[in-house]
């Protein structure tokens, strides 16, 4: 087992019906998984285990499934929304860093609002419209910038926000 990375400048397209990243090995030990490279493609969903993760879709949006982080998630579309899949749930230990933004002003949706996702520590958030659900242990919300609403759920208990960061929210909340 050992971490799962890519070499700088290098990029990924990945299709197939599950895009399936896991580093462990197998005595519960996890390890990084670090797909970060602007040129990634993920055309499919992409379910992960991993301690920190770090994945970019650069075409199309980036679809995530089961997500299990034991660290931190970092979730970078350059090219479409951020969402997941129906019943699919993520889980996540440490801080989330989901960002849509083209780096030329279009921003895109991010939608992960399983009921099943569990974000335990703080979720920033960049994109047009946010829209987050956590179903255990509350939502932390820390430095969101959401150009069109932002929509936070949590049927498992408060909704705070992450001391010193802040909330840039134009549109519908």
């Amino acid at each position: 087992g050992g971490a799962i990375t890519q070499n700088a400048g290098s990029s990924l397209t990945v299709s197939g019906a599950s895009d399936v990243l896991i580093a462990d090995n197998g005595l519960g030990t996890l390890y990084d998984i670090g797909l970060g490279n602007v040129g990634n493609d993920f055309k499919n969903f992409v379910l992960a285990r991993g301690q920190n993760i770090t994945l970019t879709d650069s075409a199309g949006g980036l679809i995530l499934d089961h997500v299990k982080a034991t660290g931190s998630l970092t979730a970078t579309s350059t090219g479409g929304a951020i969402t997941q899949n129906a019943g699919s749930s993520l889980t996540v230990s440490g801080v989330s860093t989901l960002t849509t933004n083209n780096g030329l002003g279009t921003q895109y949706y991010i939608g992960l609002t399983s009921a099943g996702n569990d974000f335990q520590g703080a979720v920033n958030a960049d994109g047009k419209s946010v829209n987050l659900t956590d179903g255990s242990g509350g939502l932390i919300l820390g430095n969101i910038n959401a150009t069109n609403g932002l929509t936070a759920t949590s049927t498992g208990g408060a909704i705070t926000q992450n001391a010193g960061s802040s909330l840039t929210v134009s549109g519908a909340s």
